[in-house]
Order: structure tokens, then sequence, then C-alpha cells
């Protein structure tokens, strides 16, 4: 399969740029990978979008491209929504165009976090926060221009790139030797970047719609923090500490972990998200 990726400078889309190079093994039949970071494709632009995929003629395009700064969001506006909203319709419309399967990425941060337990893909979306918003008018906007698109939520995304991570921050805190301040009371779904690339390059033969694509499971950001160090060795230093503490700009739903069963149901589950964050914090090149 001929993919043509969007976003490849995230955290998310850097799993794709290295399949780009070193495809990979554990899938029988590894995708034709070309990513293109925003650089190189700002998906805003219409004419760039069409010169693209006319060029390299993917069977699916995933777009992992995203404004994902959520406190720079609320001052940000525009920007923030060109990235996430009228991008993602520019996609949706191109591919709409050429009959191309368009899987879009989107964040759990489209529900408000007061349910209680895992929402399902049916629940309704509650967001808060420009970022939020943009996201669920991305959703729609990617869903209406492309009734053959998939959405495909995910949560709490972590893994190798250029950008810091959860990860990076609690190793890096805890290696400069003070008390890392962690939140106790903000739940969600830990999500490896690998796992969730395989899960969209599954998602591209789906029937159309929005999935869930998070590793199974959930925990706060503390109760990750103390995975993350068990995992890395290291001592456990941890302030823990109300969300309300940080005094951010941005509202931050307070429980969202997903749940992936429909994905699951089509032949792909996720595994559990400490065995995932495990692998990935020891196999780090940094130990």
């Amino acid at each position: 399969m001929r993919l043509l990726v969007t976003g490849a400078g995230g955290i998310l889309g850097s799993a794709f740029a290295r399949w780009a190079s070193t495809p990979p093994h554990d899938l029988i039949h590894p995708p034709e990978v070309h990513a293109f970071p925003r650089a190189s494709l700002d998906i805003a632009d219409a004419a760039r979008v069409a010169a693209s995929l006319d060029r390299i003629k993917p069977e699916a395009v995933i777009n992992c491209a995203a404004f994902t700064n959520v406190d720079a969001a609320e001052r940000e506006t525009w920007a923030c929504r060109r990235a996430n909203v009228e991008g993602p319709r520019v996609l949706a419309e191109a591919c709409a165009a050429r009959r191309c399967r368009l899987v879009h990425v989107s964040t759990d941060y489209v529900f408000d976090g007061e349910k209680g337990s895992p929402y399902v893909e049916t629940d309704p979306p509650a967001p808060r926060g420009v970022y939020a918003m943009s996201k669920r008018e991305g959703e729609v906007a990617v869903l209406e221009a492309c009734p053959e698109a998939v959405v495909a939520r995910s949560s709490w995304i972590f893994g190798q790139s250029g950008k810091q991570d959860f990860v990076d921050w609690v190793i890096r805190g805890l290696r400069s030797g003070g008390l890392v301040r962690v939140i106790a009371d903000q739940r969600g779904g830990p999500s490896w970047s690998e796992d969730v690339a395989r899960a969209l390059v599954h998602l591209c033969t789906q029937p159309a719609g929005i999935y869930h694509a998070s590793n199974a499971g959930s925990c706060s950001r503390a109760e990750q923090a103390h995975a993350i160090a068990a995992a890395a060795g290291l001592e456990h230093r941890f302030e823990e500490v109300p969300a309300s503490a940080l005094k951010r700009l941005a509202p931050r739903p307070r429980n969202t972990p997903l749940d992936s069963g429909r994905i699951a149901a089509s032949g792909h589950p996720m595994r559990p998200w400490d065995v995932a964050l495990r692998e990935y914090v020891q196999g780090r090149a940094d130990g």
C-alpha cells in the first residue's frame, strides 16, 4: 500500500517518517511511505496538496498534521484553526475528488472528561477550549467533505521524535535531581506512536467512520510518571499535584480514557499502555 503521510515532523508522524527508510518488519505487507513534514506540505494549501496527491498517487492519506500546543491555541486561534480545521477540510476535499482513502487523526480532547468511564465512538463530543473545539470541527469537516474517510482518535501520544514528549520530560526532570511535579487528577490513555501508527495503517482498509485507537487501559499522569521511572530504573521523586495547581491557560478534560473496542472488533486490538510504555522506555537510545 502506498501511503502519503502529513505532519511527519510530529511525534506520531515521526513514526511514519522512520518507516519510509526502514519499513517495520512485523507487518506482513509493509507500506510504501511518503512522509511530509509541514515545511514540505502545508495541508491548508490546496494547490500543493493537489500536486502532491497527483504526483505520489497514494492509495491512502494519513493526516498526522495538527496544531497541538493546547495553551498556545488560546492565543493563536487563527493558526490553530488553519491547521486543525481548514487544512483537514482541504485534504478531505482533495482525497474525495481522487477517491483516495483518508485517515484523519483526532484526539480524546473532543470530550469534556465528565463521563466517568471510557469514551466510545458514539458518545457526544463536548470540547472545551480552542484546541479541543478546533479538533472537533476538523472531524466534522473531514467527514462532510469525504464521507468515506476514517477519523481516528488517540490520546497522550508518546514516542521518538525531534520534540519533547511526556516521557522525555519526566526522565530529564528525574535526572536533574529535583522533585518532578506531576498531575494526580487527570486521567487518560497513554499511547505509543508506533502502536498508533500500526493501527492507522489497519484503518486504511476498514469501513469509514470514527474509531478510537489508543493503547488499552488508563492511568493518571502521576501513575504514568511512576511507570516511566520504573521502566528507566530511576528513583521516584515526584510531587503529585492537582491540575489546578499548574494554572495553565487552556482547560484540560480530567478523565478521557478511550474505549478502542471498535478497532479491536475489526481485527486490530490495542495492547496495554504499560506494556507499550515499558518497551519504549527500555529501548530508548539514551537508556
